[in-house]
Protein backbone atom coordinates (compact mmCIF):
# COMPACT_ATOMS: atom_id res chain seq x y z
CA UNK A 1 0.00 0.00 0.00
CA UNK A 2 1.56 3.30 -1.10
CA UNK A 3 1.33 6.09 1.44
CA UNK A 4 3.35 9.03 0.16
CA UNK A 5 4.17 9.92 -3.47
CA UNK A 6 5.14 6.32 -4.36
CA UNK A 7 8.07 6.61 -1.92
CA UNK A 8 6.62 5.27 1.32
CA UNK A 9 4.74 1.99 1.47
CA UNK A 10 3.43 -0.53 4.00
CA UNK A 11 4.17 -4.19 3.36
CA UNK A 12 2.85 -7.36 4.93
CA UNK A 13 4.69 -10.66 5.25
CA UNK A 14 3.41 -14.20 5.43
CA UNK A 15 6.01 -16.91 5.12
CA UNK A 16 7.50 -20.23 6.09
CA UNK A 17 10.87 -20.92 7.75
CA UNK A 18 12.64 -24.23 8.11
CA UNK A 19 14.77 -23.67 11.22
CA UNK A 20 17.79 -25.72 12.34
CA UNK A 21 18.12 -26.52 16.04
CA UNK A 22 21.84 -25.87 16.67
CA UNK A 23 21.47 -27.12 20.25
CA UNK A 24 20.03 -30.50 19.23
CA UNK A 25 21.48 -33.34 21.30
CA UNK A 26 22.67 -31.11 24.13
CA UNK A 27 21.39 -30.24 27.56
CA UNK A 28 22.21 -27.72 30.24
CA UNK A 29 22.06 -27.54 34.02
CA UNK A 30 22.14 -24.48 36.27
CA UNK A 31 21.44 -23.51 39.87
CA UNK A 32 20.09 -20.17 41.01
CA UNK A 33 19.29 -18.15 44.13
CA UNK A 34 17.60 -14.77 44.09
CA UNK A 35 16.34 -12.49 46.83
CA UNK A 36 13.21 -10.53 45.91
CA UNK A 37 12.39 -6.96 46.99
CA UNK A 38 9.84 -8.25 49.51
CA UNK A 39 12.55 -10.34 51.24
CA UNK A 40 11.55 -13.73 49.84
CA UNK A 41 14.39 -15.95 48.64
CA UNK A 42 13.89 -18.18 45.61
CA UNK A 43 16.39 -20.94 44.97
CA UNK A 44 16.39 -23.82 42.58
CA UNK A 45 17.87 -25.64 39.65
CA UNK A 46 16.93 -26.25 36.07
CA UNK A 47 17.74 -28.85 33.44
CA UNK A 48 17.21 -27.88 29.78
CA UNK A 49 16.75 -30.55 27.11
CA UNK A 50 17.12 -29.84 23.38
CA UNK A 51 16.64 -33.38 22.00
CA UNK A 52 13.22 -32.93 20.42
CA UNK A 53 13.97 -31.94 16.81
CA UNK A 54 16.96 -31.28 14.55
CA UNK A 55 14.81 -29.04 12.37
CA UNK A 56 11.46 -27.40 12.95
CA UNK A 57 8.87 -25.43 11.02
CA UNK A 58 7.86 -21.83 11.69
CA UNK A 59 5.12 -19.72 10.15
CA UNK A 60 5.96 -16.02 9.85
CA UNK A 61 3.63 -13.02 9.80
CA UNK A 62 4.66 -9.40 9.88
CA UNK A 63 4.25 -5.83 8.80
CA UNK A 64 6.79 -3.27 7.66
CA UNK A 65 7.34 0.11 6.09
CA UNK A 66 9.64 0.87 3.17
CA UNK A 67 10.96 4.23 1.98
CA UNK A 68 12.34 4.43 -1.56
CA UNK A 69 15.43 6.56 -2.09
CA UNK A 70 17.14 7.42 -5.37
CA UNK A 71 18.88 4.83 -7.57
CA UNK A 72 16.50 1.99 -6.63
CA UNK A 73 17.77 1.93 -3.02
CA UNK A 74 15.21 1.71 -0.24
CA UNK A 75 15.23 1.59 3.56
CA UNK A 76 12.86 -0.69 5.43
CA UNK A 77 11.74 -1.44 8.96
CA UNK A 78 9.68 -4.54 9.74
CA UNK A 79 8.26 -6.32 12.78
CA UNK A 80 7.66 -10.07 12.39
CA UNK A 81 6.39 -12.88 14.57
CA UNK A 82 7.36 -16.48 13.91
CA UNK A 83 5.48 -19.33 15.56
CA UNK A 84 6.26 -23.04 15.71
CA UNK A 85 4.02 -26.06 16.03
CA UNK A 86 6.10 -28.64 17.85
CA UNK A 87 8.17 -28.56 21.03
CA UNK A 88 11.81 -27.62 20.45
CA UNK A 89 13.16 -27.18 23.99
CA UNK A 90 11.97 -28.20 27.44
CA UNK A 91 13.27 -26.95 30.78
CA UNK A 92 12.43 -28.78 34.00
CA UNK A 93 12.67 -26.39 36.94
CA UNK A 94 12.71 -27.34 40.61
CA UNK A 95 12.43 -24.30 42.91
CA UNK A 96 11.79 -23.38 46.51
CA UNK A 97 10.48 -20.12 48.01
CA UNK A 98 11.96 -19.48 51.47
CA UNK A 99 11.64 -22.73 53.45
CA UNK A 100 8.43 -23.94 51.81
CA UNK A 101 8.27 -27.31 50.02
CA UNK A 102 10.04 -27.65 46.68
CA UNK A 103 7.90 -27.02 43.59
CA UNK A 104 8.48 -28.52 40.14
CA UNK A 105 7.54 -26.85 36.87
CA UNK A 106 8.16 -27.43 33.17
CA UNK A 107 8.79 -24.62 30.70
CA UNK A 108 8.83 -25.36 26.98
CA UNK A 109 9.22 -23.54 23.68
CA UNK A 110 7.99 -24.20 20.18
CA UNK A 111 10.66 -21.87 18.77
CA UNK A 112 8.38 -18.81 18.72
CA UNK A 113 10.02 -15.39 18.53
CA UNK A 114 9.61 -11.77 17.44
CA UNK A 115 12.04 -10.02 15.14
CA UNK A 116 12.62 -6.35 14.43
CA UNK A 117 14.42 -5.84 11.12
CA UNK A 118 16.03 -2.69 9.73
CA UNK A 119 17.66 -2.89 6.34
CA UNK A 120 18.71 -1.42 3.04
CA UNK A 121 17.44 -2.97 -0.20
CA UNK A 122 19.00 -2.82 -3.62
CA UNK A 123 17.82 -5.09 -6.45
CA UNK A 124 20.69 -7.34 -7.49
CA UNK A 125 19.29 -7.44 -11.03
CA UNK A 126 20.53 -3.84 -11.35
CA UNK A 127 24.11 -5.17 -11.39
CA UNK A 128 23.70 -7.21 -14.57
CA UNK A 129 21.18 -4.82 -16.15
CA UNK A 130 23.80 -2.05 -16.01
CA UNK A 131 26.37 -4.34 -17.67
CA UNK A 132 23.93 -5.11 -20.50
CA UNK A 133 23.32 -1.38 -21.06
CA UNK A 134 27.07 -0.60 -21.25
Amino acid sequence: MDLYKDKLSVNTTVGYTLAINNSYGSSGFSEFTEELENGDVISGEDLATYNFRKTYNLIETGVGVEYKLKNAISLYLAMNYLTGFKRVVEVNVAYQVNDKPEQIATVFSNGDYHSLVFGVRYPISNFWNKKEQD
